[in-house]
């Protein structure tokens, strides 16, 4: 199959904690889908995919970029069939064609035609992942933001605090209505949470027919699913517990029992705009909250010093946080690398 006739690639976008995870391996169950683990690859290559001078044309930016690509942690997880060498000996050397060459891969192995990134921070690359994939379907997972802050609370990544927690969920929010405006109706679509567990079958019917494919109805059960994604995800870390467990309604709401009332209350202060917007209710109206001296203290301690604190007191998150090390030792790696080529 030509790069030309095949359906447009999708990406899954959305804060962390917003049940991305689950959202994917539903998807990755479809016969001729595939949606590999994590890849960060805009993340990760962000700087020099928009960067005009890049150009895979030439054999040395080819081969930095090959090389980069092949000590990935993240890609080298997939444990591809095949040498990316092998893979890209005879590609047209553009980013969309080593692209949807590296996915391809990863969907041939696992018997697929059609693939898609799950990775939810790539909601701060949406422009980079537009100007490579024009014709790219994005679809952005929505969940209340209480209960992805009372998520967050829980598995002690990213800020801590309350307000540290409701400006993350405002910013993905804001971050991907700026670029919306710009992304045909007919290449972006929302989904809440809520629905995906609540009404799943209708909810994913409707996703197939975004991405041009047949719905196809695997049942709850994603816990029993066998794929690669899903193999590493539960296997992992605490953080995809949910990946082994059937579909249920039991996480929604949870911040209603599991969050005090003046959290409550600073959350929906600075975030009860974008809650409203994506139709979840809030207590009130009136957006405006004091936030005392003594609060702003303890909020900057836990967003900086009881953040790191409780990873590295709790074991569970050991694995995560070696993980988060040696990404942020090899980005630096890979940056050191690119300002001496570009």
């Amino acid at each position: 199959m030509e790069y030309e006739e095949k359906k447009p690639p999708f990406f899954i976008i959305g804060c962390p904690r917003s049940g991305t995870t689950v959202f994917q391996l539903l998807l990755d169950s479809h016969p001729l889908i595939a949606v590999p683990p994590e890849s960060h690859f805009f993340l990760s290559y962000r700087r020099l995919l928009d960067n005009p001078a890049f150009d895979l044309t030439s054999s040395r930016h080819f081969d930095l970029f090959l090389r980069m690509v092949e000590k990935d942690w993240r890609i080298r997880n997939w444990k591809l069939d095949s040498p990316l060498a092998e893979i890209y000996s005879n590609v047209p050397r553009s980013p969309a064609h080593f692209i949807d060459m590296l996915f391809s891969a990863y969907a041939r192995q696992e018997g697929k035609v059609h693939w898609g990134d799950k990775t939810p921070q790539h909601a701060q690359c949406l422009e980079t992942i537009l100007a490579v994939f024009p014709q790219a379907r994005i679809i952005h997972l929505v969940r209340d933001g209480r209960d992805v802050a009372e998520s967050l609370a829980r598995v002690h990544i990213g800020p801590q605090s309350i307000t540290g927690r409701a400006r993350r969920w405002r910013h993905y929010i804001n971050r991907v209505e700026q670029v919306r405006s710009h992304i045909s109706p007919s290449r972006f679509k929302a989904v809440r949470f809520e629905d995906l567990v609540m009404r799943t079958e209708e909810t994913m019917a409707a996703v197939f027919r975004f991405l041009e494919e047949e719905p196809a109805d695997r049942g709850r059960n994603i816990a029993s699913r066998d794929s690669a994604a899903g193999r590493q995800y539960r296997t992992s870390s605490p953080l995809h517990s949910s990946a082994a467990r059937p579909l249920s309604g039991d996480k929604i709401g949870v911040y209603k029992k599991n969050m005090t009332e003046r959290e409550k209350e600073i959350f929906e202060s600075i975030a009860g705009r974008e809650l409203r917007a994506n139709g979840y209710t809030t207590a009130a109206r009136d957006e405006r909250c004091s936030i005392t001296v003594r609060e702003k203290i303890s909020f900057a301690a836990e967003d900086t010093l009881w953040r790191y604190l409780r990873k590295i007191f709790s074991p569970d998150n050991y694995g995560l946080a070696a993980k988060q090390v040696y990404d942020r030792l090899q980005h630096s790696v890979r940056m050191l690398q690119i300002s001496r080529v570009l």
